[in-house]
């Protein structure tokens, strides 16, 4: 920028006297100064240099000044750059301003009430949100965190859950009393169970969620995240309230173990009512049965 170096008296004679030819020559250091320097040059027939980020275009020359004058910047700039570098044009801010309008912070709402726990029985996660009533513009100041999550746990269960123990459909499927096979090898109680009342076999789908490492390269490969699962209950290992142990309920998670491998169990959920009058051998879900 121009100093007052640049309005030094002229050395050359002139018949004009010295008042006038200091006037004329602070008239046009004012010129120089808040013409050639400033962004806005429309008054004077010149564009509105208006650049957002680092544009090294984007800048106003400074005219008039000497050749052996290396202390005043020649050039000034308009881009938002400059005020890291510090070679703005004077009304720079100014300029900002009306060419993208004032700052705008955003604004959220208040919070939500927290949800209930995801689980019925154990440690859960509660959720609240809020919303965006007014989105950052013109540089304004970035949104809050819009949700948030915190630990939950109920001990006092209404009733404890259970876990499911699980073996392959094929070839694990017990047969009706008398015939060999897996019935032989673990056989059940059958005091609930009249000898005369026939009762039928019925499925319960559940969706994969965990399972641990221990799992693999056993039976338990079976258990996939990309396959619904079928488990069925059979009559022989229903307990007395007509159910098998561990079906869980209806869209809440819970455990899962394969039986006979150590350490190898994991989570589940439970997608729909029992299915009556069914065996699980469709090739579209993965098939065990309860134990």
């Amino acid at each position: 920028m121009l100093n007052q170096e640049h309005c030094q008296r002229p050395s050359y004679k002139s018949k004009m006297g010295w008042k006038q030819l200091c006037y004329f020559a602070a008239v046009i250091c004012l010129k120089v100064l808040f013409v050639d320097c400033q962004c806005d040059q429309r008054p004077y027939g010149g564009p509105l240099m208006c650049c957002a980020g680092k544009n090294s275009y984007c800048y106003v020359k400074v005219r008039n000044l000497p050749k052996n004058d290396t202390t005043t910047k020649r050039i000034c700039y308009c881009d938002e750059y400059c005020k890291l570098t510090k070679d703005c044009c004077h009304d720079f801010e100014k300029i900002k301003k009306s060419c993208r309008g004032e700052p705008l912070n955003c604004n959220v709402g208040a919070w939500t009430a927290w949800s209930s726990c995801s689980n019925d029985c154990g440690v859960g996660v509660m959720k609240r949100k809020r919303y965006i009533i007014q989105v950052p513009r013109n540089g304004g100041k970035a949104c809050p965190p819009l949700r948030q999550k915190r630990g939950c746990a109920l001990y006092k269960c209404k009733r404890k859950a259970r876990t499911a123990f699980i073996l392959p459909a094929n070839p694990y499927r017990r047969v009706p009393f008398g015939s060999y096979g897996f019935e032989d090898i673990l056989p059940a109680p059958q005091k609930h169970q009249p000898k005369d009342l026939k009762v039928d076999s019925y499925c319960i789908n559940f969706k994969l969620m965990v399972k641990r490492h221990q799992c693999l390269h056993t039976w338990a490969d079976k258990l996939v995240r990309s396959l619904p699962v079928c488990v069925e209950c059979q009559p022989r290992v229903m307990r007395g309230n007509g159910k098998c142990r561990g079906e869980g309920a209806l869209g809440v998670r819970s455990h899962w173990k394969a039986f006979m491998i150590p350490r190898c169990h994991g989570e589940w959920i439970r997608l729909g009512p029992p299915i009556p009058n069914c065996t699980c051998t469709t090739k579209y879900f993965s098939n065990f049965v309860f134990v």
